[in-house]
């Protein structure tokens, strides 16, 4: 704990988190740390540490910028996520989600309007629609297109501790032991590690023949 430079980012760090809705960029630029008081605190800790706010001010730039860019995701997706969040409702407009869909995600409008129809008429689909993991029981071969769009949607929400479990798990399989994995397998690997899914296996268990000694 002696790196003083590490305790000063820690410290921009608690502040930048804990009011993010607060802070003000200008304050920071002229060091004036009301609003960042781990900060402030630290510098009067260390009185002879030079304190350079310009990385801070580059950081805070980094993740507007990038709040920028969802939030423009958000409003290019407002006809797409209320069909991808519950696509039985009745009071949707299907055809508008088909149309602005296919714009976004480059698919074939007619294509896409066809599976949604035949997905909406898929009993075993709306008995499930309420789960959380639905997408998963959409069939990639049967909704491609659909299930693409599902994917795009929910990849607006990423999070990097998905990002880190998923590299972690790669890590994992692909090892030198077992260097004759392909792509397939890899992706087959990490999708079962990453999934939320939870296995019926007592269900499984009795659907199978079991088999009696001679």
């Amino acid at each position: 704990m002696r790196d003083v430079n590490w305790l000063c980012d820690l410290a921009f760090l608690a502040d930048f988190t804990g009011h993010l809705s607060d802070l003000n960029l200008k304050d920071l630029e002229k060091k004036k740390l009301q609003r960042f008081p781990n900060l402030e605190d630290h510098t009067r800790k260390y009185p002879d540490f030079i304190f350079d706010s310009k990385k801070y001010v580059i950081e805070i730039k980094a993740v507007i910028d990038d709040f920028d860019v969802r939030f423009k995701e958000f409003k290019q997706l407002e006809d797409v996520i209320p069909f991808i969040s519950f696509p039985f409702n009745e009071g949707l407009n299907t055809q508008m989600f088909a149309k602005k869909a296919a714009q976004l995600f480059q698919i074939d409008e007619v294509t896409l309007d066809d599976e949604v129809i035949n997905m909406r008429c898929n009993v075993y689909l709306k008995a499930r629609s309420s789960e959380n993991n639905f997408w998963h029981l959409v069939s990639k071969e049967k909704f491609p297109n659909l299930r693409r769009c599902a994917e795009s949607v929910y990849s607006c929400f990423g999070s990097t501790y998905l990002c880190e479990l998923a590299f972690l798990y790669l890590l994992q399989t692909k090892s030198k032991h077992r260097s004759r994995f392909t792509d397939m397998n890899s992706e087959d690997s990490l999708r079962l590690s990453l999934s939320s899914y939870t296995l019926e296996f007592v269900k499984l268990s009795n659907q199978m023949q079991v088999q009696t000694s001679h």
